[in-house]
């Protein structure tokens, strides 16, 4: 008996695909753009994004609180019309997912697969002079996601010893879509983004 196909990444000359991706897959990758934008997160974590150019331990002078406030009339505006329309580019292309049978992930010898698989995984292929965007939306998806349920590193500080069962409810998800978006960001670093 056939089982589950894995998620692959495929790189070509003009696009990179994500492949065979299974129902949890494709939901953290579908809810991506949404979860960049802090939907379902309070209103000051998007702060996170754009945050001052002085640190708060700065004397607030003059000087000081002219280049803060500049900062955010000038530079704050443009930085979040730049992460809308990154948004906005990776909704377009997850827009265009397809969706194929299981069959067209079995190999041939495999007919018989068992029917307790989803029978349907998604495609979702992306142009290469989409990548920026990609990257600028997964990066912003992590930050909040990170600023609002504090998982980054969490996976190696839980240990061995803590079992699924025992996480706070939602906790192993949100680590999973965490993890699946850092995967996809290292990807296309290390074989995308690279000069």
């Amino acid at each position: 008996m056939a089982s589950s196909p894995k998620m692959r990444f495929i790189l070509t000359e003009e696009e990179w695909v994500m492949d065979a991706l299974n129902p949890a897959e494709w939901n953290f990758v579908q809810v991506l753009p949404d979860t960049a934008a802090g939907k379902k997160g309070p209103e000051h974590l998007r702060e996170r994004l754009t945050p001052s150019p002085l640190s708060e331990d700065s004397l607030a002078g003059v000087d000081t609180l002219e280049l803060s406030e500049d900062w955010r009339e000038f530079i704050v505006p443009d930085l979040e019309e730049g992460f809308r329309e990154a948004r906005s580019l990776v909704q377009r292309d997850l827009d265009q997912v397809e969706v194929l049978p299981l069959s067209e992930w079995i190999d041939d010898g495999e007919e018989d697969f068992d029917p307790e698989l989803p029978q349907e995984l998604r495609r979702v292929r992306v142009l290469l002079e989409h990548t920026d965007a990609w990257y600028s939306v997964l990066n912003e998806a992590r930050l909040l996601l990170n600023e609002q349920h504090g998982i980054a590193g969490m996976a190696d500080r839980l240990g061995e010893e803590t079992v699924p069962e025992t996480l706070p409810d939602g906790l192993l998800l949100l680590l999973a879509q965490y993890e699946l978006y850092s995967v996809v960001q290292s990807i296309l670093v290390e074989n995308v983004m690279q000069p």
